[in-house]
């Protein structure tokens, strides 16, 4: 393939993954498909993100698009029994794995444990706000002589990845918000209904408050007809 038309191919993909990844609302979701996309492209064994908490030594692949009939490795890790991958890992560039047996990267005593999972790997560490977060994989059971083109593609897809990730995560915390004030304004219209209807319900020092100050919240919270209307305290309802 030449030069362009490698170009062509690479831009279709990245047009599939957008394509693909947009109306995705779920974090996992988002994992999942850009996965399964980019390990097909690749024509990669295994292709997966690896959450990492190096504080609590622990690492954590939720999905493995696992091709070729090789076992998903879905489990949670130790750090500790890798301990040459955290060090390599917080540089914060790809790390290329051609043939676990006789990479540079991996100490002779860890050679094993890590030819049990693949052989051959590319890993794009993702850090954020100078902490490492993670890592967006893919890796054969056989070397493979991984190409710069190969490195670019995975980086990239890693950025893209996480971007939707955080834009989803965000976007679940906004109609979080939403909702509660929804209900605050669902609670504070039945008590301005009420309050209405009878403003004998909410008194504070001997006096009636009226709907107004209800809907303002001045004084409400303290009075102790606010319970009997709405069975919720309004420090409670400021409190969600």
């Amino acid at each position: 393939m030449g030069p362009h038309a490698a170009l062509e191919h690479r831009q279709s993909f990245f047009l599939a993954l957008s394509d693909a990844l947009r109306p995705l609302g779920d974090p996992g979701a988002i994992e999942r498909e850009a996965c399964r996309l980019l390990g097909d492209y690749l024509g990669a064994d295994h292709t997966y993100y690896v959450e990492i908490r190096a504080a609590e030594d622990w690492a954590s692949v939720r999905f493995d698009h696992a091709r070729n009939g090789t076992n998903p490795l879905v489990a949670d890790y130790r750090l500790s029994a890798i301990p040459f991958v955290l060090p390599i890992y917080q540089r914060g560039t790809p790390v290329i794995i051609n043939d676990a047996r006789t990479s540079p990267l991996i100490p002779d005593a860890n050679r094993a444990i890590v030819a049990q999972a693949h052989l051959a790997c590319i890993a794009v560490p993702v850090i954020k706000d100078a902490v490492l977060v993670g890592s967006f994989c893919v890796a054969m059971e056989s070397p493979r002589e991984w190409q710069e083109d190969h490195v670019a593609i995975v980086a990239e897809t890693a950025e893209r990845v996480w971007a939707a990730v955080d834009h989803a995560r965000a976007q679940v915390v906004v109609e979080d918000v939403g909702r509660v004030h929804e209900a605050q304004e669902h609670l504070l219209a039945g008590l301005v209904l009420q309050v209405e209807r009878d403003p004998a319900l909410v008194a504070v020092e001997d006096r009636e408050v009226g709907a107004d100050a209800v809907r303002s919240g001045v004084s409400a919270a303290a009075a102790p007809g606010v319970r009997r209307v709405v069975g919720l305290d309004l420090d409670d309802v400021r409190a969600q």
